[in-house]
């Protein structure tokens, strides 16, 4: 995508590219082949197609492996506002903030030193486990 911040003109640009893929491909597309087909980050075409799905522009289909993007009502186009968009350095970056703590995070949790806590807070649960199970047995010679 070109350098104009208009998010009229983004919207039109992404609905052209969603048309023009389907087209050539057969098949609509998914945000990383759409961001490749347009030469831009998948980080704006991402923030584009979640605006234009809640304009109701575009239909997303995820999938645990994908996100596809299909056109849905592409005439809601003309009723979209001529406006910049100042917010999307500030998304993306929030977004690469987001995906860092949760990298921390998982780090974290998988750390020798978070393993060998929950392995020893596990066996010290059996361990009470096994002692007040055998308080409570009546040995086999008592009967």
């Amino acid at each position: 995508m070109n350098d104009d911040r208009s998010f009229l003109t983004q919207a039109h640009l992404t609905v052209a590219g969603v048309r023009v893929f389907m087209h050539r491909e057969g098949t609509p597309p998914s945000v990383e082949e759409l961001a490749e087909f347009l030469r831009t980050t998948p980080e704006l075409v991402y923030h584009m197609v979640n605006r234009l799905e809640q304009e109701e522009v575009l239909r997303t289909v995820r999938t645990s492996f994908e996100t596809r993007v299909y056109l849905r009502k592409p005439e809601n186009l003309r009723d979209l506002p001529e406006q910049t968009i100042p917010e999307l350095e500030d998304e993306m970056r929030k977004h690469r903030e987001r995906k860092r703590e949760e990298q921390e995070k998982l780090g974290a949790s998988l750390s020798a030193a978070a393993v060998k806590r929950r392995q020893q807070e596990r066996l010290a649960d059996l361990e009470r486990k096994m002692k007040e199970g055998l308080g409570k047995k009546k040995p086999p010679w008592a009967e």
